[in-house]
């Protein structure tokens, strides 16, 4: 015969320390077998354990692994306990007054991609910048504008900035997926991994280099963002429709083909957000 046990309980993405299940005293052959489900949109990039009773892990899951099985050896009955925990705890926090992130002075090209998760806390009217550089009469980066999601570029008549919307009301203290590419000819924007809109761009423009930022922009300091911002990516190419959508369910290994820069905001104090890409472009604060 088996047990079978369904545990109802709930787990943050700033959870560091996770939670812990009693699995009780279970005898050698005994499968055990975790299970996790998570709403399809989540940031939350989980990680199942097993602990024997003198608290060493046994073996766990990949990150955002939704399964995990272990057979208890012969000789290795014991007292058997379970663990859900986030892989990447924390995100940094935006007041919407004068903080932001400066990652340095550099630009993505002709065909970029940037991609964040967003917890806005408020959605003030006028345009109020998640991430990318916003300067120069070049625009690139994603936003949120007059309520709605947005990314900026450069028109494709070769006047000096627009913004493309959702076209969907934000809802205040949810988490999101916001990605915008461009291909050097349309720019694209993603909530939660759905096409919202696309436009034509001023021919293969060069982003701006003037001051890529995290929170707010270097062209004017009052568009900054409020709420909860984690997990921007920057990429030196467009990602396909299919790439944005893997997004949502792996963390990135920082070494992925393209990426200009990987930041998690998970470090919890001190002024310098690390950069997990290749590049070392770590930001200050």
């Amino acid at each position: 015969g088996h047990q079978t046990a369904n545990i109802v309980g709930s787990i943050g993405e700033g959870d560091g320390s996770g939670d812990y299940y009693n699995l009780g005293n279970l005898s050698g052959g005994t499968l055990i077998h975790l299970g996790l489900t998570q709403p399809t949109v989540s940031p939350l990039q989980g990680i199942l354990s097993i602990y024997d009773a003198s608290g060493k892990t046994i073996t766990n899951s990949a990150i955002r692994g939704t399964n995990l099985d272990f057979t208890i050896p012969t000789g290795g009955d014991g007292a058997y306990y379970a663990r859900i925990q986030s892989a990447n705890p924390g995100a940094l926090q935006f007041s919407g007054g004068n903080d932001y992130v400066n990652v340095g002075n550099w630009s993505p090209g002709t065909q970029w991609t940037i991609e964040a998760w967003v917890k806005p806390n408020a959605a003030p009217s006028g345009r109020h910048t998640i991430a990318g550089g916003f300067n120069s009469c070049a625009d690139w980066g994603i936003v949120v504008q007059d309520g709605q999601f947005g990314l900026g570029t450069k028109p494709q008549d070769g006047s000096c900035s627009t913004v493309l919307l959702s076209g969907e009301a934000v809802l205040l203290n949810q988490w999101y997926h916001v990605a915008g590419t461009c291909d050097g000819t349309n720019a694209l924007l993603y909530v939660n991994g759905a096409l919202k809109g696309t436009v034509a761009v001023s021919r293969n423009y060069a982003a701006n280099a003037n001051g890529t930022w995290i929170g707010s922009e270097a062209c004017c300091g009052n568009n900054t963002f409020s709420g909860l911002i984690q997990e921007v990516s920057i990429w030196e190419r467009a990602l396909s429709a299919s790439e944005i959508t893997s997004g949502l369910n792996h963390a990135l290994a920082g070494t992925e083909a393209g990426l200009a820069g990987y930041w998690k905001l998970n470090e919890g104090l001190g002024s310098v957000a690390l950069d997990s890409s290749t590049r070392n472009r770590n930001g200050t604060l």
